[in-house]
């Protein structure tokens, strides 16, 4: 795989500006590991959706409102471990939750 020299020069420009970014917060008492830490973290959701709809786009299926499936299934988990006072009655509520709104989107964008 040939890299363009011009592709080249945007990424080592793109890397500059993240380590001088890190650098900045690390003077100013902002530690990097912590930084990198949250984004990875906030990263996964993001991830698990884009690969989610990645493998929806290849059925055939373009489902923009991946997103707020998550956050519905979070809410509806967070409620059924607060309700049971168990946090694995809370994931089966989440998976539930999900499972039922993506066979809901698959039948309706089947059969309507």
């Amino acid at each position: 795989m040939k890299v363009s020299r011009q592709a080249l020069v945007k990424w080592i420009i793109a890397l500059a500006i993240i380590a001088g970014l890190l650098e900045a917060l690390s003077r100013v008492g902002v530690s990097v590991k912590s930084v990198i830490e949250a984004s990875l973290f906030a990263m996964t959701p993001l991830a698990l959706a884009a690969l989610g709809e990645a493998v929806n786009e290849r059925a055939g299926m373009c489902n923009i409102g991946i997103e707020g499936i998550f956050l519905l299934s979070a809410a509806i988990g967070v409620y059924g471990a607060e309700m049971f006072n168990n946090g694995y009655v809370g994931l089966l509520f989440g998976l539930v939750t999900g499972a039922l709104i993506g066979l809901l989107f698959g039948l309706l964008g089947i059969y309507c």
